[in-house]
């Protein structure tokens, strides 16, 4: 197994070790990803008021779903796009699962907290999927 991969593993199997039932901290990012985003060696919160709410909000997501969501998206992730105009810091993680199917987490990579902390999690759909890639090239193109 190349250290890439093995990196990779290595921090899905620690989400899939996780009780996501309450708050808890997660691996930081892929060194890739952290190098290609310019992001830092911090871990990833995961708050009990976000479980509550996500709970609320998407209610059909199951522990063992929210862990593959977490686990797609954040050391996997396909796409790496911009969340909110109004919220700079904001980044939507997103793989492809399957046919019209992605797992999605909104994570606030704000620097000067001590950990990147989660927002949401959910399955999107394509529409949804392109809806986001829309919404990214506005933002980076208000950048310029």
């Amino acid at each position: 197994m190349k250290v890439k991969e093995k990196e990779i593993q290595d921090k899905i199997d620690k989400v899939y070790s996780s009780d996501l039932s309450k708050a808890c901290i997660l691996p930081e990012l892929t060194t890739f990803i952290q190098k290609k985003y310019c992001f830092t060696n911090k871990q990833i919160s995961l708050k009990e008021n976000i479980i509550i709410k996500n709970n609320n909000r998407h209610n059909e997501i199951t522990e063992e779903l929210a862990k593959d969501i977490l686990s797609n998206s954040l050391y996997k992730p396909e796409s790496i796009l911009k969340g909110n105009p109004e919220k700079e810091n904001y980044h939507n993680f997103i793989t492809r699962i399957g046919e019209d199917k992605n797992t999605i987490v909104l994570l606030d990579v704000d620097e000067t907290k001590d950990y990147y902390e989660i927002v949401n999690y959910h399955i999107i759909d394509d529409d949804g999927f392109f809806w986001k890639k829309k919404k990214d090239k506005k933002i980076r193109n208000k950048k310029s």
